[in-house]
């Protein structure tokens, strides 16, 4: 039961970065659809956002 808390929510090997910048995510299984990647548009968080702005000296 521990081990299985303990893994991530995401299979790693399954995760790419394409061309555009967008990450494809490969299902285990394709939807009924046919759809078998997932793509999302990344997005920058909190701390991306503050070691990217210029930083100021109150010295």
């Amino acid at each position: 039961m521990c081990r299985y808390g303990a893994r991530g929510a995401l299979a790693l090997e399954r995760l790419s970065r394409a061309e555009d910048g967008r990450i494809a995510y490969r299902m285990k299984r394709p939807l009924p659809d046919g759809t078998t990647h997932l793509q999302v548009l990344p997005r920058l968080g909190k701390q991306e956002e503050n070691s990217r702005k210029p930083s100021m000296s109150t010295a």
